[in-house]
C-alpha cells in the first residue's frame, strides 16, 4: 500500500533509477564501514532526488497506529528441510525477533545486539 503523501514523490523517481540506487548500496562492504556511514548509505539509496539540492526518503517519520487484527507477514528462511520448523518454529516466541545476545552481527538496519523484527502487511 502506497501512502497518499507518497504518491507524488514516488510518481518523479523511475523504476530504473530506484534500482541503480539499490544496487549501489547492495555494492557496498558494510562490514568494513562505521554504523553510522552504513546509516548513510541507506538514507542515500531511499532517497529521491527531487533537483536542487533538494531530496526526500519515503520513510515514514510518525508513528502510526496499526489496527488490531492487522496482518504481518515474516519470511524467514528455513533451509531445505522442511521438518526444521518442527525446531525453529516450535513456539512462539520464536517467531518474534531475536534475544539481543543473539544479534552477533549486523543485520540490514539493526546494530550488533540490537534486535529487530522485519515484517511486511
Amino acid at each position: 500500500m502506497v501512502l497518499p503523501e507518497n504518491k507524488k514523490i514516488l510518481g518523479s523517481i523511475s523504476k530504473e533509477q530506484l534500482v541503480r540506487q539499490i544496487q549501489s548500496f547492495g555494492n557496498l562492504d558494510q562490514r568494513q564501514m562505521s554504523y553510522e556511514d552504513v546509516q548513510r548509505e541507506i538514507l542515500k539509496a531511499i532517497s529521491l532526488d527531487l533537483g536542487g539540492g533538494r531530496s526526500e526518503t519515503t520513510l515514514l517519520r510518525k508513528p502510526r497506529v496499526i489496527p488490531a487484527g492487522s496482518t504481518f507477514f515474516r519470511v524467514r528462511y528455513m533451509g531445505e528441510d522442511m521438518n526444521v520448523i518442527k525446531t525453529k518454529m516450535c513456539v512462539s516466541d520464536h517467531a518474534w525477533s531475536p534475544k539481543p545476545e543473539h544479534v552477533q552481527k549486523l543485520g540490514r538496519l539493526n546494530k550488533v545486539s540490537e534486535p529487530l523484527l522485519y515484517v511486511a502487511a
